[in-house]
């Protein structure tokens, strides 16, 4: 039972029974209360701290996949249009690092409070953890609207925020993933922003980008080429080879440019320019840095004659491309 005692709220656990005199006529009841009060207050401050965000005061991440999963359907089980966006602050890690924790817990909820001005009482917003925001938006899958609403979020993250007497700048990025009402499940409508959240970055960040099937196929090639190198990189299959660099003017060797080649069983020896395109060469060169080499010394450089020609290169041969085989 709920009560108010001078305006503040109090819950009683009350049970007794009816009372009657000797003529049998009712008189009234007797019974005992507890007062539920504190015990209710704890069963709020459980559910808030398993739902809730401690920080923000936003869904957490069990609770936002929940509005998401009753978002995509409805109380009979039917599919129902949902939009989903994931948000990134661009930056952040640098304001941790420089003004520290504190200041960034501060702008993390400042942020949050700047996301559920523009949200209102469109959808809801939740925190995944770290930087990571997720936003859900029932019954909204125009691209125009959902385009206008990302466009605000960024715009608003990209001011100032005021904290401890400084200016701190951060960025955002978003990416949007949309079902409309074919039922899709929360799981892959999740892959689906994450995909487009990791377009967005690489976009060049401050940007949104809507999730397309291409994507998938990106990250697909992308696991697929991370896993050839791994092997390649247990089975030695990749070579350091020099490709001499010729000063046009003097016909000379002016320097030789490092590469590797990738010699993948039986079939020939062949670059990464060869091989794939400017973004597979991106993913390639960051994996062998991410990674390490193979652990051999470098080969020296190659005994050909550069003449007196500087070390410094002045323009690269136009010619095709000579290459120099190990040396141990």
């Amino acid at each position: 039972m709920q009560a108010a005692v001078q305006g503040e709220e109090r819950w009683w656990s009350i049970s007794g029974h009816p009372i009657s005199n000797e003529l049998g006529n009712f008189q009234g009841f007797r019974g005992s209360g507890t007062d539920l009060t504190e015990r209710k207050k704890s069963e709020r401050e459980i559910n808030q701290l398993a739902r809730y965000d401690v920080l923000t005061g936003l869904a957490n991440r069990l609770h936002i996949t929940d509005l998401l999963e009753r978002a995509l359907k409805n109380h009979i089980g039917q599919a129902q249009p949902c939009a989903m966006m994931l948000l990134d602050l661009d930056r952040f890690k640098a304001v941790n690092d420089t003004l520290g924790h504190p200041v960034g817990d501060q702008l993390l909820q400042q942020v949050a409070a700047r996301l559920t001005q523009i949200i209102g009482d469109r959808g809801q917003v939740g925190r995944l953890g770290g930087d990571e925001f997720q936003i859900v938006l029932p019954q909204i899958v125009h691209a125009d609207k959902l385009a206008g609403i990302a466009n605000a979020i960024i715009l608003s993250i990209a001011k100032p925020f005021a904290i401890e007497g400084e200016q701190v700048r951060v960025g955002s990025s978003i990416g949007i993933a949309v079902s409309e009402g074919a039922g899709v499940p929360a799981s892959a409508l999740v892959r689906n922003a994450d995909l487009a959240l990791y377009a967005a970055k690489d976009a060049g960040r401050g940007v949104y980008r809507f999730y397309a099937d291409a994507m998938h196929n990106q990250a697909s090639e992308r696991k697929a080429i991370e896993d050839a190198l791994r092997d390649a990189l247990a089975k030695d299959e990749l070579r350091l080879v020099y490709q001499p660099i010729v000063d046009v003017a003097s016909e000379r060797i002016s320097g030789f440019e490092a590469l590797i080649r990738w010699q993948r069983g039986d079939q020939p020896q062949r670059s990464a320019r060869q091989n794939s395109s400017p973004s597979r060469r991106n993913r390639i060169s960051s994996f062998r840095s991410a990674n390490g080499s193979s652990g051999r010394p470098a080969p020296r450089l190659p005994s050909w004659d550069r003449g007196t020609a500087s070390p410094s290169t002045s323009r690269r041969a136009s010619s095709p491309t000579t290459n120099c085989p190990r040396r141990s």
